[in-house]
């Protein structure tokens, strides 16, 4: 019989083929919309759920959600230092952990925190980072290849990969968080202490540089107006001498300011900062540089690093104190405070509106496609009418022609439907880049739901059941019986 429907369905290739697109289209699309809106609800929940309070900069509070929990968003600004000690310090606060960011490797975004921000996460290789230069790699960074354990990599200054490179500070991966489907996977962390610490060395870079090019600009018009002085005074007695001793000065010249240029190289390649190379003259005040060289070292090694933060995220003793909290922080100019809860409640919303529009657009291609089989079975009965009468003829009974054609419909769905499961993982696959880049959010393409299921039994059940009520006249009409 089997034998039988597939060599039917191969000389009607053409509807067989039209009715499994249209199996294909309503079922593709019923799991692509039920799977994404669970993925993504599930990673908003489980993301979300961590943590009730974010306080930061003003402006959207979805961009300050997503900057501080799904690091996609460019940060809104930051806020003081001050702050994150003010929570630390509140007795209705339970964790707070600082944010601070603004570089990036690879487009991959370098979160600077404290270890304990990622006390709920296992490592997957490697230990936590603990130290100013050390960092710890999400899931996904590691297993695309781009870094693993003892790497050594610098940061790009902002997200988009064409900033600043910090050539002078490196980070060393120490270890590899497991996989979490948060947007942990797809971040690089390390300690707050490295984002500030960077950031001063480029402040003071810059500071050094201008000064560095006034002086320069000093000391060449002083040249340049003490060599005019000499060329008047001598120009017309010692015209000849003039020049050969002038020409001799200047090659003086130009070999120790090419000295000079190159210890700044030099100490610029090492990535120290040094204030004697920058503006001042060695022979007049060596010691003194020397002397701020060491201090500002001794500083370094002595001295706390702090700096501004682009959020600090807070769990509360509840949603009483979150709710006072809230009141504090967004009468405090240029802050504010927000429940992530709340806030991407209103994105899930609009998520949902675009997921009911999309299952009415499957449930109407599920009523077309079950119009395409009524009508492709049909003609495939009618087409029929002579080998059923052989059938008939032949002594083969009535409900076996008819399972015959409910076997050939079955064929189609099945088919189809196995179809679509592989469409629906290259879809996810997709999908997943889109919401990883752009919502942090990790979709995976082999996760499945009950529910999808359901719609797939439920698509089959339309499907046979079309085909059926087509077959029901062929049954009900015997072609060996006399009118």
């Amino acid at each position: 019989m089997i034998k039988f429907a597939l060599k039917n369905l191969r000389t009607r290739f053409t509807r067989a083929l039209l009715a499994c697109i249209a199996v294909i289209l309503c079922t593709t699309i019923a799991l692509i919309t039920y799977n994404t809106a669970h993925q993504v609800e599930d990673g908003v929940i489980s993301t979300a759920g961590y943590y009730d309070t974010i306080v930061g900069p003003e402006g959207s509070p979805l961009e300050l959600v997503f900057s501080s929990m799904f690091f996609t968003e460019s940060p809104l600004g930051t806020i003081p230092y001050k702050y994150y000690e003010e929570l630390k310090a509140n007795p209705s606060v339970r964790e707070a952990y600082p944010m601070a960011a603004g570089d990036s490797y690879q487009g991959i975004p370098i979160i600077g925190t404290v270890p304990g921000y990622l006390q709920d996460y296992e490592l997957k290789a490697g230990e936590m980072f603990e130290e100013t230069e050390e960092a710890v790699i999400g899931y996904n960074v590691a297993d695309a290849g781009v870094l693993e354990i003892g790497d050594i990599f610098v940061g790009v200054h902002g997200f988009g990969g064409n900033g600043h490179v910090h050539d002078e500070f490196e980070y060393e991966v120490v270890g590899i968080l497991a996989r979490s489907g948060t947007a942990s996977d797809n971040v690089i962390f390390t300690t707050a202490e490295s984002v500030w610490v960077i950031h001063d060395h480029d402040h003071n870079d810059c500071d050094d540089d201008h000064d560095h090019s006034h002086d320069d600009h000093d000391e060449h018009e002083h040249e340049d107006h003490e060599h005019d002085d000499h060329d008047h005074d001598d120009h017309h007695d010692h015209d000849d001498h003039h020049d050969h001793d002038d020409h001799h000065d200047h090659d003086d010249h130009d070999h120790n300011g090419h000295d000079h240029d190159h210890d700044d190289d030099h100490h610029d390649e090492d990535g120290h900062i040094h204030d004697d190379a920058h503006g001042h003259n060695h022979n007049d005040h060596d010691d003194h540089s020397h002397d701020d060289h060491d201090h500002a070292h001794e500083h370094d090694h002595h001295e706390e690093v702090t700096g501004d933060l682009i959020s600090v995220i807070v769990n509360t003793e509840g949603l009483a104190a979150h709710t006072e909290l809230k009141s504090q922080f967004d009468e405090k100019p240029g802050v504010q405070a927000v429940n992530p809860t709340t806030v991407l409640r209103d994105l899930l919303d609009n998520l949902n509106l675009g997921r009911d529009i999309l299952f009415v657009l499957a449930a109407i291609i599920v009523f077309m496609a079950a119009v395409v089989i009524y009508v492709t079975t049909a003609s495939f009965v009618e087409d029929s009418k002579k080998d059923i009468l052989i059938m008939r003829l032949l002594g083969i009974k009535r409900k076996t022609i008819f399972s015959l054609f409910v076997l050939q419909t079955v064929i189609i769905s099945v088919v189809s439907i196995a179809i679509s499961f592989l469409i629906s993982y290259g879809g996810l696959y997709l999908i997943n880049n889109f919401t990883a880049d752009r919502m942090g959010i990790m979709i995976d393409p082999a996760k499945h739901y009950p529910g999808e299921f359901a719609l797939v039994l439920l698509v089959f059940a339309i499907i046979v059941i079309s085909a059926i009520i087509s077959i029901i006249p062929v049954y009900k009409h015997d072609p060996l019986e006399v009118k």
